[in-house]
C-alpha cells in the first residue's frame, strides 16, 4: 500500500503540472551560495531568498536532518523560503522516494521568514516544523506549520507518528496538498468552522469523521485516493464540490468507484457530484 500510495503521489503531482508555482523559476545564473545555501536576491536585491541546501545524501539515514536558515546573508536580510527548491535539492530526482529511504527533515524557521513558498513538489519527509515565536507571517503547533493566526492550515508534518489528527477550531481553510502522502496517519478530524479545503489538500487520507456544516467549498482532488473511504455525507453548506474527489482514485488508472456512496440532500452540490460522475447516492 505504501509503494502505491507514493506512485499515486507522484502522479497527483504531474498531474498538478505548475499549479501551485507562486513565482518564476530563478534562473541558474541568478542563484548564489553561501555555505550549504543556495539563494537568489529578491524585492529589488534588498532582501534573499533561500532556493536550496547542500548536503551529502550518503550520510542521510534515519536519524533525520534538521535544517535552520541564517538571518542575513551578507547583510542583507533572508525573508523568503522556497522550501520545496529545498526539499529537491536534498533529494534530487525524487532518489530518497524512489529508493524507500526515509528521511526526517525537521525544518526551524526563524522571525524573519515571511513567504514560505511552494511551488509543484511538496514536502513529504517533514518530521517537524518549528516556527519561532516572534515570527509575525507563520507560526507551528506539535510540528504542524500555519499562518500565525492558525485560521489556515499550511503542511502537516507528514513523517511524525501520528495516526489521528484534530484539526485545531481556529482553522478556516486547509491549504493545497497539506496532507498529502501521510503515511502514519490514519484518521483526520475536520473542525467545526472550517470553510474551505483546497486542491488534493486531504488526498490518500484513510478516514474523515465527517464533513462539517461549516464546509462551503471543497477544491479538485482533495479528497481523491482515499483507499479505505467508501462513503460520505455532504452537507447542503457545500457549494462548491470540484472534480476528482470522493470515489476517485488514480491507480491502477484514473477512475471514479462507481460504487462509492454520497449522502446529502438532492439537488445539492454533493447530489450534483453523484450524477455527474456516476457515482450511488442517498437522499438524507
Amino acid at each position: 500500500m505504501k509503494s502505491i500510495r507514493i506512485i499515486s503521489f507522484l502522479l497527483t503531482i504531474s498531474i498538478l503540472g505548475g499549479l501551485f508555482s507562486i513565482s518564476a523559476s530563478a534562473k541558474k545564473s541568478n542563484i548564489k551560495t553561501y555555505k550549504q545555501y543556495k539563494y537568489i536576491e529578491v524585492n529589488d536585491k534588498k532582501e534573499i531568498r533561500i532556493v536550496g541546501f547542500e548536503t551529502d545524501r550518503k550520510k542521510l539515514d534515519e536519524s533525520g536532518l534538521t535544517i535552520s536558515f541564517p538571518k542575513k546573508i551578507k547583510g542583507k536580510k533572508v525573508t523568503e523560503l522556497n522550501i520545496s527548491k529545498v526539499f529537491n535539492s536534498i533529494f534530487k530526482n525524487h532518489y530518497a522516494i524512489a529508493n524507500s529511504q526515509v528521511v526526517p527533515l525537521s525544518i526551524k524557521i526563524n522571525s524573519r521568514i515571511k513567504n514560505i513558498i511552494y511551488t509543484r513538489r511538496m514536502t513529504t519527509q517533514i518530521y517537524w516544523y518549528d516556527v519561532d515565536a516572534n515570527n509575525k507571517y507563520y507560526s507551528s503547533k506539535k510540528g504542524v506549520l500555519y499562518n500565525k493566526s492558525k485560521t489556515k492550515l499550511i503542511n502537516y508534518n507528514a513523517l511524525y507518528p501520528r495516526k489521528t489528527f484534530s484539526i485545531p477550531k481556529t482553522v478556516k481553510n486547509i491549504g493545497s496538498l497539506a496532507f498529502v502522502n501521510s503515511e502514519n496517519l490514519k484518521k483526520v478530524n475536520l473542525n467545526i468552522g472550517l470553510k474551505t479545503i483546497e486542491y488534493y489538500a486531504l488526498s490518500g487520507v484513510d478516514r474523515i469523521n465527517k464533513i462539517p456544516k461549516t464546509v462551503t467549498t471543497i477544491k479538485t482532488g482533495a479528497f481523491c485516493n482515499c483507499w479505505s473511504l467508501k462513503k460520505i455525507k455532504v452537507p447542503s453548506s457545500v457549494k462548491i464540490l470540484e472534480k476528482c474527489n470522493f470515489g476517485y482514485t488514480t491507480l491502477p488508472y484514473p477512475k471514479y468507484n462507481k460504487q462509492f456512496i454520497i449522502k446529502g440532500k438532492k439537488g445539492s452540490a454533493a447530489w450534483k457530484y453523484a450524477k455527474k460522475h456516476k457515482l450511488k447516492f442517498k437522499a438524507v
